[in-house]
């Protein structure tokens, strides 16, 4: 890369970590070639915070022009609910050459939840959520959310040993409780669900 080249690049993923929603208002008046290029120029981090927040239509057609190894990390970083639906909106070859490009337990969820109908609450779930056993305490808790800094949750699962969900745990709860009191003393029990179709 050129100097001239090295700094553009740092400046555009500047402007995108800062300002990020303006970011995407002038990628949308881009071709989507040249916003695929951008994103995999910026590589897997940050291109696929990028990519999380274009319109699915314009997220769609974007991926659509890159090459499935381009494509493939970028949308393997996305929350999976995205990252399925955005799956599921491309045609059957190019979402299998993407899926095959991805390891094999991503592709295998991805998979799973494209197959669910858009506006169901399996089609919005994600699947990959905090399940501890009641005798966790709360430090165990805490240090097991922030190892995953990097997602939105809102609760702890309690689950059996056959990992049938017994109650949850909000996160504000945890961040005041004494960090040796097991999970089981702030368990709220009987959780609400939905059918998944």
């Amino acid at each position: 890369m050129t100097d001239g080249t090295t700094l553009e690049l740092t400046l555009t993923r500047d402007f995108v970590e800062q300002f990020p929603d303006d970011a995407v208002k002038e990628l949308r008046t881009l071709e989507p070639t040249e916003v695929g290029n951008l994103l995999a120029s910026l590589g897997t981090e940050d291109g696929s915070a990028l990519l999380r927040r274009l319109p699915p239509d314009t997220a769609t057609r974007v991926v659509g022009t890159l090459p499935s190894d381009g494509a493939a990390p970028l949308i393997a970083a996305l929350e999976p609910p995205q990252a399925a639906r955005l799956i599921a909106s491309l045609d059957p070859t190019p979402q299998n050459a993407l899926l095959e490009r991805m390891p094999s337990a991503n592709a295998r969820e991805l998979r799973d939840l494209a197959a669910y109908p858009a506006g169901t609450a399996g089609a919005l779930m994600d699947p990959r959520v905090l399940a501890l056993h009641p005798d966790s305490t709360v430090g165990e808790a805490l240090a097991r959310l922030r190892d995953l800094a990097h997602k939105a949750i809102y609760r702890v699962y309690l689950v059996d040993p056959a990992g049938r969900l017994l109650g949850s745990v909000r996160v504000r709860e945890l961040a005041v409780a004494d960090h040796d009191m097991p999970l089981q003393e702030l368990m709220m029990t009987g959780p609400a669900a939905v059918p998944s179709t």
